[in-house]
Parts: C-alpha cells; structure tokens; sequence
C-alpha cells in the first residue's frame, strides 16, 4: 500500500485495555491496514453478520483493486475484550477529499446495509451503556481522520439495536426494495402475479421458446463466472447508452472489483456470489448478478439484451426463474436493491428506509458535516419540488448529449 510510514506505524498500532466507557468492560482496540492481519477474527465475526458487505470476501476485493489507488488506506478497526477474543470489526478506508480525510465503507453501494461485525455480547455491551461515548472513544484511536461516511444503514436495523445507531445519522433518499419467500412456491407465485402478469410471463417464454432453445442456467465455475460478468457488464453497458445514462460500471476499479468477487472461492460458508443466466440457443439474454448469505439473497447488477428481443422481457424471465430457485434452496428474503423498477413492484413486500453514518471526527470535519447535511436537504428540496426536479433531469440529460 502507498502510504507514509508514519501513517503505516499508527495503523499498525495497538492501544491495550483502552476503556471505553466507565463501567463497561475493558476493550483493546487494534487498527490495522491489511486485512489478513486480523483474518482469523473476521471469519469468527462473520458468522454474526447481517448483511454480506462487511464480509472478508467482499471488503479484501475492494482494497485490491485499490491497492495503488492515490489517496487510499485501509482502516480495519477491530475491537477485542480482554481474554483477546473479537467484539467487533469495522471495515473502511481512509480516503483524501481535497482538505478533508474521510473515513468510508469500501464496496460498491447497492441496497446495501453496511453493519459492520458485532458479537452478540458486543451489541448487548453498548446498547446497555453510553454507545455515543463508545463509538468516540473508539474513533478517537483512528489517526488522521475528520468525518466518517457509511452509506446505507436500514431502518429495521435502527430500531434492532445496530451498535452503529449511536453514530448520527442522515436520512437517505433512496429506499430499498425487499420480500419475503415463504410456501410453496407455486402458491407464493400466484399471491404476488395477477392473471394478467402471469398471463404476459407466459406469452414472454413462449415467444422467446419459439426463437431458439430456452435454458435457465445456474453459472457455477469460476471460468464461466467470469465470462458471464463480462456479458453482464456488456449488456449493462448497453441498456445505459440506449437510455443515455451514465454508466457507473465503466471504470476499471468497478469491473476489477467484480471480477475478483465473483472468481473468489464459493464455500458453504457465510458468503457466495451467484449468477443465473436465460440463454436463447448459446446466447445469454439475460444476467443477474447477486450475494447469498444464510438465508438471504442481495441482488447487485441485473441486465438484459438490447434489441428485437428485449420486448419479450428476458431479465423479468430471468428474474421469475431466479426467484424460484432461490425458494427451491432455502432463501427466505430477497433484497432487491437501491431504486424504483418495474419489475421490482410486482414481488416487493416492503420499502425499506435507509440512512447513512455522518460523523465528524475532528473540527476541521464538522464544516464537511454541515456542508454535507446543507446539501441533503438541498437535493431533498428539489425532489419534493415538481418543477426544480424536472429542470434538474433536463440539466442531466443535456450534459450528456452530443
């Protein structure tokens, strides 16, 4: 990693029996910048994890991609009791932002809660005490850091005593979409498509069937796992340009990121990345891209061909092929991600309300929090604001044009 040696040593450094909060147990507190330093207590943490974007999987493909990057650190935060077993483990990196060092979470932001990785115990440790002096205190062993940002904390963790609750907040203004599998799918099925929906998935199959051969395909070596991203990212690349969006997959870091994610060892342990294909003869039509964990399935990159066949709907196929074998396996909630789609509203449960961690660390970094907060609430007032959020879309759009 480039960095100073100074930055390297304070990272490296461990602050024994710091105590936290007056009349809670002792904690060590160990910042590192390499994640195999502390690889036996992440997959120890991992089995507490609520959502995958903390896991070791995820965060170790984030920090290689960005290994040369300018700017960037690893900032690993790991808190240990006193017989050195692990409480908790916070994954992010510290990044430059003109005058400001921020703390971030590393990954991709999708639906994506980012909890960190707490023990049981640890919860109940600072849900029973002072959790803002905790967390202070904690951050107070980090150097050099002014504010710190963690994107995409749900609603329903708020209110289930998450440990980073006591860090202030913001209100995001992207909700995420979930639901819930539950019985036999064909009766779960019928609860959540119409006749008409129904009607129209089937008219969709045929036409697509009477093309060529139509396979679903679970994607299982890490050869073909690979050669489907590209499709995937292709596909996407596609449907951004037919809608004359800014592509967010295009940099090198993104796919790199992908690409180490999904050739990463499938296990039968916490984490896995799958992908499902529809292929017409020996042409995918459709990807889904996603994470399973336990019992739950987190979507991340869904596409699907441009052209004559789109009108046969293959990813909204796909997606119904997906689902089903997801029911088939044992995943009981489906985590559809960040943003309103189509074909999300036919299956979703529930909007999930989100917000994002905005601390500041320092007094340099209370001025990035309030010009932060200034421009939420800015943003907010736009979008509840007919006329300003078509002026702001037509801006966008004309940026883009030729």
């Amino acid at each position: 990693m480039k960095q100073s040696a100074v930055f390297r040593q304070e990272l490296e450094a461990i602050s024994p029996d710091l105590e936290i909060v007056e009349g809670l147990p002792k904690i060590s507190i160990k910042v590192v910048n390499r994640p195999d330093l502390v690889v036996e207590q992440w997959n120890f943490l991992e089995r507490f994890a609520t959502d995958p974007f903390s896991n070791y999987a995820w965060v170790k493909a984030w920090y290689d991609v960005h290994e040369n990057a300018p700017n960037f650190n690893p900032v690993i935060i790991l808190g240990t009791d006193e017989n050195h077993r692990p409480l908790f483990l916070l994954p992010l990196f510290h990044q430059k932002s003109g005058p400001f060092n921020v703390l971030l979470r590393p990954g991709r932001t999708h639906s994506a809660c980012s909890s960190g990785l707490f023990s049981q115990s640890c919860r109940q440790m600072i849900n029973s005490g002072n959790g803002s002096q905790f967390w202070k205190s904690v951050f107070s062993a980090v150097p050099r850091a002014d504010a710190i940002y963690i994107d995409g904390l749900r609603d329903t963790e708020i209110a289930q005593n998450n440990p980073l609750r006591y860090l202030p907040h913001i209100n995001s203004d992207n909700p995420s979409f979930e639901m819930l599998l539950a019985g036999d799918w064909e009766r779960f099925c019928k609860s959540k498509l119409n006749n008409k929906a129904r009607r129209n998935l089937r008219r969709c199959e045929k036409r697509l069937s009477e093309r060529g051969e139509l396979r679903f395909r679970i994607v299982e070596t890490k050869e073909d796992r690979l050669a489907y991203l590209r499709v995937l990212l292709a596909q996407k690349a596609e449907q951004f340009r037919a809608h004359r969006i800014i592509n967010p997959y295009e940099t090198q870091n993104i796919t790199s990121f992908y690409q180490k994610l999904v050739s990463s060892e499938i296990s039968a342990g916490a984490q896995s990345p799958l992908i499902t294909t529809l292929v017409l003869d020996d042409k995918p039509v459709a990807v889904i891209l996603g994470m399973t964990q336990k019992t739950e399935f987190h979507g991340l990159i869904m596409s699907m061909t441009v052209g004559p066949l789109a009108r046969f709907s293959p990813g909204r196929v796909l997606l119904h092929r997906t689902l089903r074998h997801l029911s088939e396996t044992g995943i009981r909630k489906i985590d559809f991600g960040v943003g309103k789609a189509s074909y999300k509203e036919e299956w979703i449960d529930r909007e999930i309300v989100r917000h994002h961690v905005l601390a500041a660390l320092s007094i340099k970094g209370r001025l990035l929090v309030f010009g932060i907060r200034w421009m939420a609430a800015f943003k907010a007032l736009i979008k509840s604001s007919g006329w300003a959020k078509e002026m702001a879309r037509r801006v966008r759009w004309y940026s883009m044009s030729d």
